[in-house]
């Protein structure tokens, strides 16, 4: 590769005028790009994978170029997966990243595009070409303008809602507002085309993209199981939040003529303090949105007397208050979304699998208030509990993969598990579960039996065929009280435990304990 610098002085001065601050992220091959870029003006810095949190927090990168030596090794794996992870945090989402490589191969651009890089090029790139498609970037990204993934693999967003969830009890503990979104898939009004399982998940994933690139940089969405999708927007309390959703969802309108969404909103501290709470709340709004022909696309959470909680703007740059006034002015014009309770056509699979009904605030919840699988208060003592015995140094396992597709339920279940102390993966259906098998190692898999396609025990007996016959990690299984044939079915193939729901947290607690610790 060549190593001669640029030598346009307008384009050098441009730079040093301002410089711009490169991080370069690599084990061997990032030496002579560091020199180039230093060379034609940047502040650049060259850390390895291990030392990157460190040297993102104290260099603050206007770039983080991760240099990707070789295809199919450790450390292709390791810069994927630090990407992925940049891209989920809320403190990071903002940072450009681009991938460049020694050898220019599909999986490696394949990477590159399901993580949403903005930009990506081989190493031997000559320099005044890499030096212009920086500043494009750079424009890009003062015009606010983010890449998206081009193609939306959910299995690679099963993290982000994590990350995403542990952002928002980060600001509630400091005190900062915001409002979380869910967003639901709905057909397009007077559309006569079925709207089918495969039109819900093709406007799922639209919407996704289109979010991610055109949300405030501070702003972030991750799937949220199946069939949602989950946003997040700190320091924006509910008048604002209606505002800019509604000014995307008709932006999106415009760019997506047969796909269409609505959205549920609950905001804290004015809907609740906690995240299972506002998830809930979220739930009971989005409902609304989708039952009712009168209700608009984007709606917040109802007070108990009928009244949406609508204060002034927690310290939100945008949007302008002008422009703010007159965009909550029309959410509530919003033309209605239109009737959705076409039931999907029933689609025939392998033995046993099936579309289960999707499930929503108000079809299934109490309207007074939110119902819960468990005490908070409970939850968070067990939760203690179990910290102070890992801190003693008692045997128990430490990572765990949750299998669970109703939303509220994963969030309680999230919760309870990473407050005592233990590594959580999620998986929002069996099928996800299987894949993430295939791959990795967990201590132990957690599961509901209620899951979207396969249930729980189809998983479990696909995953003794996928493992030669026997199970190769604890199962624990959560289930109803009235399901005893898929209890017993349950256990017959392997599972060390069934939990009852509702469950008592310290009985989950314990039972994970106690299977994870099985040699």
């Amino acid at each position: 590769m060549s190593n001669n610098p640029v030598n346009d002085s307008s384009q050098q001065a441009a730079v040093t005028a301002h410089p711009r601050r490169a991080l370069i992220i690599a084990e061997t091959a990032g030496l002579s790009l560091q020199q180039q870029l230093t060379a034609a003006g940047y502040l650049a810095r060259a850390a390895t994978i291990a030392d990157a949190p460190r040297a993102i927090h104290d260099f603050n990168p206007d770039v983080i170029i991760m240099v990707l030596a070789h295809a199919g090794g450790d450390t292709e794996n390791e810069n994927v997966a630090l990407a992925r992870k940049l891209r989920a945090e809320t403190a990071t989402y903002s940072f450009p990243i681009v991938f460049a490589w020694t050898q220019d191969e599909h999986a490696l651009r394949t990477a590159a595009q399901y993580i949403g890089a903005d930009d990506y090029f081989h190493l031997a790139t000559p320099p005044e070409q890499i030096l212009a498609r920086l500043d494009s970037l750079f424009w890009r990204v003062e015009a606010d303008r983010r890449n998206a993934p081009v193609i939306s693999d959910r299995r690679l967003e099963i993290d982000n809602f994590m990350f995403m969830l542990d952002a928002v009890r980060e600001d509630v503990r400091a005190g900062v507002g915001g409002t979380l979104a869910l967003i639901y898939a709905v057909a397009p009004r007077g559309n006569l085309v079925v709207f089918d399982k495969a039109a819900r998940d093709a406007t799922l994933t639209e919407a996704h993209n289109f979010l991610k690139l055109n949300l405030r940089r501070i702003d972030a969405v991750a799937f949220y199981g199946p069939t949602t999708l989950l946003v997040y927007l700190p320091r924006m309390e509910t008048p604002s939040a209606i505002a800019a959703l509604s000014r995307l969802h008709r932006e999106f309108l415009e760019e997506h003529l047969e796909r269409d969404y609505v959205t549920g909103v609950a905001s804290f501290p004015a809907h609740g303090s906690d995240v299972e709470t506002l998830i809930e709340r979220a739930e009971r709004a989005v409902s609304a949105a989708r039952t009712d022909a009168t209700a608009g696309h984007v709606i917040a959470y109802q007070s108990k007397e009928g009244e949406t909680e609508s204060r002034a703007p927690v310290a939100s740059p945008e949007p302008a208050r002008e422009l703010q006034v007159a965009e909550e002015k029309e959410a509530l014009m919003v033309s209605p979304p239109a009737d959705t309770s076409v039931p999907e056509p029933q689609i025939e699979h392998e033995a046993k699998e099936k579309e289960m009904p999707e499930k929503t605030a108000a079809s299934e919840k109490n309207d007074e208030a939110p119902s819960k699988d468990i005490d908070a208060g409970r939850a968070a003592e067990a939760a203690a509990t179990e910290r102070e015995r890992r801190a003693s140094g008692a045997v128990m396992p430490r990572r765990l993969l949750l299998t669970i597709s109703d939303s509220a339920r994963m969030a309680q279940v999230n919760s309870l598990i990473r407050s005592a102390g233990y590594e959580a993966r999620a998986a929002f259906d069996g099928q996800q579960a299987l894949h993430l098998l295939r791959i990795e190692r967990p201590d132990l898999l957690l599961l509901d039996y209620e899951l979207q396609g396969i249930d729980g025990v189809e998983t479990i007996r696909r995953l003794r065929k996928q493992s030669g016959g026997r199970l190769g990690l604890p199962v624990v299984m959560l289930i109803s009280s009235n399901n005893e044939s898929a209890r017993r079915e349950a256990l017959e193939l392997g599972a060390h435990s069934v939990v009852v729901i509702p469950y008592d947290p310290v009985a989950l607690l314990a039972t994970v304990r106690d299977a994870g610790s099985i040699e």
